[in-house]
């Protein structure tokens, strides 16, 4: 296999586990690529691209950061100059894949130059935080999480036998269609929905299929909208039905599916693709955890409970 598979570490703490994943994957006959997201502390194993290169690619000094001690600036300049490099090594067509690991921080930072990277691209996390709510890490990108369940901390069998399947999973992704996900994809026309309003969708799906589209349907749920625009700035997608607009709702009343981002319901204009606008969900707000309490002055209006 001739595509290399990108390792995001933070060496300063991580240099065991990385070199694990690096033989494993080499043994696995993958070209793997180490990148230091360290900041502060001495590498604890040779990188191939070190944390030096990653600042320079953000535009900054990493001796200035380090003179400092600014954390906060340092993680935000790896983090903007590991994403330049990987996009660079995408356009070099060398890139086949990327695997992270970390707490927090490795996460956090690891996350971000991943969701730089264009969907169909494998990418992987192993992570102490993935029994969590990983939506700020996931974002609307094809990201997995590995939970390590124990902390990367100390070295033993238990979290090499994370971090092989990790890496084992992350390589087999890379043996499918090495095309871009565009080429490899049948015409598709993008639809959202959610509980209450699906069965309109599932009507609409045969009538696309006999006009020679696949339907793929997007989740009303404040992170599914974003995605669907995603996939549209991609040019992934011929035309969109918004059958279910409800993010605009919860964005407006503080619900649960808020947080639509700045270009929902812009970017098939933009694209120039046709998009149909339905009122469905509208008529309702979502609150269904606690942190979206019902507000006080809904008290008295009608209750619809999709899940108990």
């Amino acid at each position: 296999m001739d595509k290399k598979l990108l390792i995001i570490a933070t060496l300063d703490t991580k240099g065991r586990e990385t070199e694990y994943v690096r033989n494993t994957a080499a043994k696995l006959g993958v070209l793997p690529v180490v990148m230091d997201i360290g900041i502060l502390g001495k590498p604890q194993i040779q990188p191939d691209v070190a944390n030096r290169d990653l600042a320079m690619a953000a535009g900054c000094d990493l001796d200035e950061i380090i003179k400092k001690r600014d954390r906060f600036n340092g993680l935000k300049t790896i983090q903007e100059g590991g994403a330049v490099i990987a996009q660079r090594l995408l356009r070099e067509g060398s890139l086949g894949g990327v695997i992270g690991m970390g707490g927090g921080t490795g996460t956090a930072v690891a996350s971000f130059i991943m969701r730089s990277l264009p969907f169909g691209l494998p990418k992987v996390i192993v992570s102490t935080v993935a029994s969590r709510d990983v939506r700020e890490y996931v974002g609307t990108k094809d990201i997995v999480m590995f939970h390590s369940v124990a902390d990367l901390l100390g070295f033993n069998d238990f979290i090499r036998l994370i971090l092989g399947q990790a890496t084992r999973a992350v390589c087999a992704m890379m043996e499918g269609d090495s095309k871009p996900i565009g080429e490899r994809l049948r015409p598709m026309v993008a639809v959202t929905a959610y509980g209450p309003a699906s069965d309109c969708a599932l009507l609409a799906e045969p009538m696309l299929v006999a006009r020679g589209y696949e339907m793929i349907g997007f989740h009303a749920n404040g992170m599914g909208g974003n995605a669907m625009e995603k996939l549209i700035a991609q040019g992934l997608v011929k035309g969109v039905f918004e059958l279910t607009p409800h993010e605009i709702v919860d964005q407006m009343f503080e619900g649960f599916c808020e947080g639509i981002g700045p270009s929902r319901l812009e970017t098939a204009g933009q694209m120039g693709i046709p998009l149909v606008f339905a009122p469905g969900g509208l008529d309702n707000a979502a609150y269904s955890s606690p942190s979206h309490p019902m507000p006080e002055e809904f008290a008295g209006r009608r209750i619809y409970i999709h899940d108990a």
